[in-house]
């Protein structure tokens, strides 16, 4: 028997009616079997500092390291260099993976027919590598969604809308987003709770520019978050992501009356059971808000495998 996203997506994706919206971790890297830095958020803070102890929310974690190492520096400069060398680290493992090991990857699931946007959480760009160097795509340069006329792009509200035009052999193409940053820009790579949290201001902008009635209004991240089918792959969506739950919550009240319901379109979560009984990449909070992208208690490997399987159909 079909489970729900299967049912989903054959009668409202693969023939055409709607795209999908691909919500991309770092869980994205295990699924061609790698376990390092760009794999493992707690793996690239210890790069990072060796004396690097975790305690759950890694943009805590990094407060902490910018703190215990003090210099004549301020706090915002010992930040910028820290990420110069998040960037270098990231950006050295990322030249690291070849041809063949891009290959291994899910690449299927870059399909301009069946998605149209990708936001991915990482900080590297492994998946526009793919699909420059696998799937021979064009890459455009960076760039922004203009919310307000008044300011430049180097403003923080253009920042969290810069994105790339990912262009198939077909004509057509996928938008990739990176809302927190990546290493081709790393002074705006956002891994504090400071810079954080004036990402977060920008939310609120994205939901009014994404309900106003301009006119030649561009789509943000926002928007395919909102309004599209959204599929969660290699991402837990923890409690520190606020910037992704202020969206989701904003969805959900846009379709809460009830009228409103049948218009709502879901999300879907790739995620397990441990032996436990604990879930990986789910919290609790996660079980109310998302359904499961397949059966919870196979593995991810498998789940992958599944996955592909239905994007090839």
């Amino acid at each position: 028997m079909k489970n729900k996203f299967e049912t989903y997506f054959e009668s409202n994706v693969n023939n055409g009616k709607e795209k999908l919206t691909i919500v991309l971790g770092s869980g994205f890297h295990k699924s061609n079997k790698l376990d390092n830095l760009i794999s493992c958020w707690d793996l690239l803070l210890k790069k990072l500092d060796s004396n690097f102890t975790s305690q759950g929310n890694y943009l805590l974690d990094f407060e902490q390291i910018i703190i215990n190492n003090p210099s004549n520096l301020q706090a915002n400069q010992v930040e910028k260099n820290k990420l110069k060398e998040v960037a270098k680290f990231v950006k050295e493992v990322e030249d690291g993976i070849g041809l063949e090991n891009l290959k291994q990857y899910p690449t299927d699931i870059f399909n301009p027919d069946l998605v149209s946007d990708i936001i991915i959480l990482n900080f590297d760009e492994v998946a526009e590598k793919i699909c420059k160097e696998v799937l021979k795509c064009k890459i455009s340069r960076f760039k922004f969604v203009e919310i307000d006329k008044n300011l430049k792009e180097g403003a923080k509200i253009h920042q969290t809308t810069r994105y790339r035009d990912v262009s198939f052999p077909t004509g057509k193409s996928i938008r990739f987003w990176h809302p927190h940053g990546s290493i081709s820009k790393p002074n705006e790579m956002i891994l504090s709770v400071r810079n954080y949290a004036t990402h977060i201001s920008s939310i609120e902008r994205l939901r009014k520019y994404s309900k106003s009635n301009s006119t030649n209004k561009k789509k943000t991240w926002y928007d395919q978050l909102t309004y599209q089918p959204v599929l969660i792959v290699g991402a837990s969506i923890s409690a520190a992501e606020w910037d992704l739950w202020s969206a989701f919550v904003n969805r959900e009240r846009n379709f809460s009356r009830a009228e409103n319901i049948i218009y709502r379109k879901p999300i879907f979560q790739m995620r397990k059971i441990k032996d436990d009984d604990s879930k990986i990449n789910s919290d609790k909070s996660n079980e109310q808000w998302f359904k499961p992208l397949f059966d919870e208690q196979l593995s991810f490997e498998k789940q992958w495998e599944m996955l592909v399987k239905i994007f090839k159909s």
